[in-house]
């Protein structure tokens, strides 16, 4: 079955991979339902060699399958033996494959073969593939800082973070006490040479700064917060909201003011980035209990719908779909002013 009307691409802890046909609001799931197994969660996604025609899955269990999108089928599982860590990336350069795993350990592979090799240090938390320059990577994780590696020339980083201290946006705490480094993404802004960072401790880093676009960055937090983050004042420009869990992933449409989410509350959002409205909101699961980790997204055939709603007709939906308890309410406040008079009255005897 042909998955090519799908416009996103969900992942979950289950394994199941979930496809979203955001104009019809349908979910289709991806998976061998009689071999589920929390060893198969998807842990890792990228577009493969052959672009948005697959999908790389990084799986808990350390392998790696691949899904075609045109055949609507699962059609290679890669085993690259005992790797010691997860999943924390998955990229593409050419005809190769690059993984990155939790203990810090890169490798590009061709034909299932182990071109070249790298060590990024422990506690690795994200690596991500710049997409405009396919050689660069970065990679950041726990008391390990950003670095940024030129896969052509691996001996020396290109950038290497500072100590905390020495981060002008980064001081110590209200105890004087250094604030420890905990990297848990990065993102190359597309058109400059430039990265932002987001740590465990709310902060968001701009660094290796040469030119002046891309002036904004939208961040989530594990208690269910989304804003955007205007970069060059470091104040928040637009709060979005109608969450109700943890946000595990956040995808930016490439040519559409469009923000896609997902998290704990089993749910995948769409946001008007300038506005912040809600366009779409879809339950990705079917299971109380399983928890969604990963999307990407290709929204292309979904442009033609989104289009943002009249405040009035919005306001309308909202109040039709409430209960009419006017009834209801008329009685208790009938109820309590017959109390108050009685109280009064008894106080007068």
């Amino acid at each position: 079955m042909a998955a090519t009307n799908n416009h996103v691409w969900v992942a979950a802890e289950t394994g199941i991979l979930k496809g979203l046909n955001l104009t019809k609001r349908t979910t289709t799931n991806f998976a061998d339902f009689k071999t589920l197994d929390k060893q198969l969660e998807i842990l890792a996604m990228s577009w493969g060699v052959n672009g948005k025609d697959e999908i790389l899955l990084g799986l808990k269990n350390g392998t790696v399958k691949q899904f075609d999108v045109n055949q609507g089928g699962f059609s290679v599982t890669k085993d690259y033996g005992e790797l010691g860590g997860q999943y924390v990336g998955l990229a593409t350069i050419g005809e190769s494959i690059i993984t990155c795993l939790s203990n810090g350990h890169l490798t590009v592979w061709q034909d299932d073969e182990a071109k070249q090799e790298l060590e990024l240090g422990p506690n690795l938390k994200k690596m991500k593939h710049n997409k405009q320059d396919k050689n660069i990577i970065a990679a950041g994780g726990k008391e390990n800082d950003l670095k940024v590696y030129d896969l052509e020339k691996p001996g020396k980083p290109l950038f290497q973070a500072k100590n905390v201290r020495e981060i002008k946006e980064v001081r110590n705490n209200f105890l004087d006490l250094r604030v420890p480094v905990w990297v848990n993404d990065m993102q190359f802004i597309q058109g400059s040479s430039k990265i932002v960072t987001c740590t465990a401790h709310h902060q968001v880093i701009f660094v290796f700064c040469f030119l002046l676009c891309n002036r904004s960055v939208i961040v989530g937090n594990v208690q269910g917060r989304m804003c955007k983050i205007d970069l060059r004042n470091g104040k928040v420009s637009r709060a979005y909201r109608g969450f109700a869990g943890s946000i595990r992933h956040i995808e930016c449409h490439p040519t559409q003011p469009l923000v896609g989410s997902c998290g704990l509350d089993r749910f995948f959002r769409l946001h008007f980035i300038e506005s912040g409205k809600l366009e779409n909101k879809d339950s990705s699961v079917t299971e109380d209990k399983e928890e969604v980790r990963k999307a990407i997204a290709g929204l292309d055939a979904a442009e033609d719908g989104a289009e943002e709603e009249d405040d009035e007709d919005s306001g309308n939906e909202l109040w039709e779909g409430l209960e009419d308890v006017g009834e209801e309410a008329e009685r208790i406040k009938r109820k309590k002013g017959n109390s108050s008079s009685l109280r009064k009255s008894k106080r007068t005897k």
